[in-house]
């Protein structure tokens, strides 16, 4: 059989032969027991569907099933050779799944044009309605194990009890003394029903066609009913939970995976009863995880993505901006379609906000600002003053979310640090007076606010705002060096070195603070101590035009006044605004200079 090996095979050993062609005979529907039912136990051939591997088509396989049927029929029928874009389009439609493939193929061989298998809705109906047909073999006479079995591919979740219990048909009474022989019965019944911990679950394949149809064909009553006794079930489970519960917020009920689940349930029930207010009824969920839960909105995502195709223009669009904004756990640096889909909900909410199920409280304020805090994500590193504001605008009404505080403070911080690139370093102060209120354990803006009082020359309140860092960060080399500077403004040189030192054995490649000591060491006269620690600061960082200068001043101090003009030469290079180094790389200057220092002294 070629790359396709054992799964072709397999299909063609089945009970229809897939080289039959259009002609195919339909199978009886006369009532035929289950192949556990006729099949000896000691004959019978064990399947692992789980695992995927018998039943399962890749890409390869299509490509060569579809080539060998080419072959087969080529000089009948003259098919047209299916590339492996078109095999991934038959793999799409059918999942792999082989009978699936199977029914394309007869499709294929009737049309002779792969969009008609791929494309179209009809094409794409005939392979649901066909593999529906044969899940369904056994149950054609028979409503209420139709019904039953209708509910368990309706179920989001098949480890609920009592929403099993009502897939299956059973009252109250039932459940509790027939639960277990009924789950029973139709595992022997049907071999693509698996039961584990008594918990019974569809085979995947057979799941995935018959919601496909269950889909298209909601409206009957049959399913209709089923569905109408499901969703009972799940707002009954809803309710008992809320009473049991007794939550106090909607951060509580987002933040317990039972309520989550339960809520989730209810929300897929809805839409198969009416996709529309299946959206109105997520919406509110996915907004208020997108804060307090932010993973879960994935599971909601997925129950969205499917009856997608079955809501209205304008509902869907709702859908679309939820899924493009809400779904990852962060808005940080978020696409053009994200941020657009977060700007479009937030005018939604202003104007109708959406509202969760009746049994529950009225959070549609707390949803706004929710939208809000997820604004200001957005906007972050992207437009900080704008996400200050949408971060400010969700604190006037989640102001205790210490998560929104923090975030809050770090657009603050962004924004105060553009502002000292500008040297406005008032402004820079008030700014992070506020990121302090919003987050008191903030050492980077206590940091900077020091730097801040520093170059306006309040240097103990600088030297304060350096303590509170380091007391919250003892590791903050930075913090360290910046309260030395202000120490050696205060002339309280000891205190300086100290702080330098501790600087340089966290942090023994930052070139600065070589600089700084140095400076502290001249200005204790010890030039030689002065000139190595410049040394060092120069070998870090061979382009800092300070560390020239200041070793320019201590060869002066030290009396070699040709080594000082060819540092202050070489600092002029590195940055010609400096209007002493353009003056002291003169020779004749830099005697001038040291004759003056000397009558000074």
């Amino acid at each position: 059989m070629g790359a396709a090996g054992l799964r072709v095979g397999w299909v063609m050993a089945g009970r229809d032969n897939l080289w039959a062609g259009p002609g195919q005979t339909d199978r009886s529907i006369a009532v035929e027991y289950g192949y556990k039912e006729i099949v000896p136990t000691d004959r019978g051939l064990a399947i692992d569907f789980n695992a995927g591997g018998v039943g399962a088509f890749t890409l390869s396989d299509i490509k060569d099933y579809f080539d060998l049927l080419c072959k087969k029929v080529g000089q009948q029928l003259q098919l047209p050779q299916v590339n492996e874009e078109g095999a991934k389009r038959i793999l799409d439609v059918t999942g792999g799944v082989p009978q699936a493939v199977t029914i394309a193929a007869g499709l294929y061989m009737e049309t002779g044009k792969l969009d008609t298998v791929t494309e179209t809705v009809e094409g794409k109906r005939e392979i649901v309605d066909k593999m529906v047909r044969r899940y369904l073999l056994h149950a054609r006479d028979n409503e209420d194990e139709r019904a039953r079995l209708y509910g368990l591919a309706m179920l989001r979740r098949a480890d609920q009890p009592m929403a099993v219990a009502a897939a299956l048909g059973l009252s109250a009474e039932e459940a509790e003394t027939s639960y277990s022989n009924a789950i029973s019965r139709l595992h022997r019944r049907y071999s693509f029903i698996f039961t584990e911990k008594e918990e019974p679950a569809l085979h995947q394949e057979v799941r995935h066609f018959l919601r496909l149809w269950l889909l298209e064909h909601r409206k009957d009553p049959e399913i209709a009913a089923v569905n109408g006794r499901l969703k009972a079930a799940h707002e009954d489970a809803l309710k008992k939970l809320e009473e049991r519960r007794q939550y106090g917020s909607l951060q509580e009920r987002l933040q317990d995976e039972e309520w989550t689940g339960i809520y989730l349930d209810v929300v897929e029930q809805q839409f198969w009863l009416d996709p529309v207010d299946g959206v109105r009824y997520i919406l509110p969920f996915m907004i208020a995880a997108a804060i307090y839960s932010r993973t879960i909105n994935e599971d909601a995502a997925k129950v969205g993505a499917f009856f997608e195709t079955s809501v209205q223009s304008l509902y869907r669009t709702w859908w679309t901006w939820a899924a493009q904004s809400l779904v990852y756990t962060s808005n940080r640096n978020p696409s053009a379609e994200a941020l657009t889909g977060l700007e479009e909900l937030e005018k939604l909410a202003s104007q109708r906000c959406p509202t969760f199920l009746p049994l529950l409280p009225d959070y549609r304020e707390e949803l706004k600002a929710a939208l809000w805090w997820r604004l200001g994500e957005a906007y972050l590193r992207k437009d900080d003053a704008r996400a200050l504001a949408w971060y400010e605008k969700a604190l006037t009404r989640l102001g205790q979310q210490i998560e929104l505080k923090e975030a809050a403070a770090e657009a603050v911080w962004n924004v105060a640090y553009a502002l000292y690139q500008e040297k406005k370093y008032a402004e820079v102060i008030s700014l992070l007076d506020r990121a302090i209120e919003l987050n008191p354990s903030y050492a980077i803006a206590y940091y900077n606010r020091g730097l801040a009082y520093g170059n306006l020359e309040e240097y103990q309140r600088a030297i304060q705002d350096c303590d509170r860092a380091i007391e919250l960060d003892p590791n903050f080399a930075l913090a360290y060096h910046n309260r030395g500077v202000a120490y050696h403004e205060q002339k309280e040189y000891q205190r300086a070195i100290q702080d330098y030192d501790r600087a340089i054995e966290l942090d023994p490649k930052y070139a600065t603070t070589y600089t700084s000591r140095g400076n502290t060491y001249r200005d204790l006269k010890e030039y030689q101590r002065a000139i190595q620690d410049y040394d060092r600061a120069i070998a870090l960082d061979p382009n800092d035009a300070s560390a020239y200068n200041n070793r320019g001043l201590a060869y002066l101090w030290g009396k070699n006044v040709t080594q000082a003009g060819a540092d202050y030469s070489r600092s002029y290079e590195l940055d010609s605004a400096d209007v002493n180094a353009a003056w002291m790389r003169d020779i004749k200057s830099c005697r001038s200079l040291y004759v003056w220092l000397v009558q000074q002294a």
